[in-house]
């Protein structure tokens, strides 16, 4: 973004010694009680616009989300405060979207639920099976943009002071793909073994190692879904919820609690979607945090800021994470729909 010098210094949450290279994420800015907005005019200069609140979207506070239903993402913060590079913008945006999806795919299940004796049984079965099968792979793209701007740093943006090693960088570039990273012929590779091949720090191997069998799980029922090879098997409805088999093959790897069971042989869907996304959204938060352990990164460029998503189906997400939470009497009451 072609913004002129002085007229950065608008910004008063921005750090301007610190930007280098990066790009500024025009925000908005949620400040002791007001909002603060500014957008690009055709001359390069600021213009400051008066706004009431925003809709939906990303924004900056110094303190509290403005709303109670705002969520923050470290993922996203990271990404703002660390990774604003121009050739980066596009994936972190479809980032946020992506939690958008997210929580749009739990407010229907919720719609749903709520809206249940109005709909043919065997219709609202598919109905669930369709938005599980697009929260896969909501969030499987998680981890494709993670990837990518995890390797357009790593290639564009990070010099190794060995000549050498960082003559070896150049020729084995970071793919654009998680999966390309961790496996190779079929085999998952070893963090020696990506150390080796892309030169990573070991902390940055360590995470790809750590999270890729949970990757490879989520790859393989994302793509037999999509492809049609295995599809999510009938739902369950009953007036506490939407429950599913645990036997089932999609549902077999989660650990069950016994607080989770309608009965002998079912058990509440929640809890598998709240861990999945938890699960895929640490995933990612590990491995893009992992190059702030061994790189020498610039500083924040909003210190004292933090990122937050407004999106109108937030409370419907926010309740579904719940249900994963580690405290029994937390997660407990969010097992269930009722």
């Amino acid at each position: 973004m072609n913004i002129k010098q002085s007229e950065l210094l608008k910004l008063e949450h921005l750090d301007v010694s610190a930007l280098k290279t990066r790009d500024v994420p025009l925000l908005p800015v949620w400040r002791d009680g007001d909002w603060h907005m500014w957008f690009l005019t055709g001359d390069a200069c600021l213009q400051k616009m008066q706004i009431h609140d925003i809709a939906s979207g990303e924004y900056l506070s110094n303190g509290d989300a403005a709303r109670s239903d705002d969520l923050g993402f470290e993922l996203l913060n990271l990404f703002n405060q660390y990774f604003s590079y121009a050739s980066l913008r596009s994936f972190s945006s479809a980032l946020a979207d992506d939690f958008g999806n997210l929580a749009v795919h739990a407010a229907k299940i919720d719609h749903l639920f709520y809206n249940r004796n109005l709909i043919d049984p065997v219709l609202l079965s598919s109905f669930i099976s369709t938005e599980i099968e697009g929260m896969l792979v909501n969030i499987r793209s998680t981890f494709d943009l993670t990837q990518e701007i995890m390797s357009r740093f790593w290639n564009d943006h990070v010099q190794l002071i060995d000549l050498h090693s960082n003559a070896l960088k150049k020729q084995n570039k970071l793919p654009g793909t998680f999966r390309k990273v961790i496996e190779s012929s079929g085999k998952l590779r070893s963090k020696p073994d990506i150390i080796a091949k892309y030169l990573l720090p070991a902390d940055v191997a360590n995470e790809y190692v750590r999270h890729s069998e949970f990757f490879m799980r989520l790859r393989a029922n994302r793509d037999s879904i999509v492809h049609g090879t295995k599809g999510v098997n009938h739902i369950f409805v009953d007036e506490r919820g939407f429950a599913v088999n645990p036997c089932d093959e999609l549902f077999s790897k989660f650990i069950w609690k016994d607080f989770h069971y309608l009965n002998a042989n079912l058990v509440s869907l929640r809890p598998w979607l709240a861990d999945i996304i938890l699960s895929a959204m640490q995933a990612c938060t590990d491995l893009i945090g992992s190059f702030g352990k061994c790189i020498q990164l610039d500083d924040k460029i909003f210190p004292g800021y933090k990122v937050f998503l407004r999106h109108s189906a937030n409370p419907a997400l926010a309740t579904l994470l719940t249900a994963a939470s580690v405290d029994r009497g937390v997660a407990e009451p969010a097992v269930f729909w009722n």
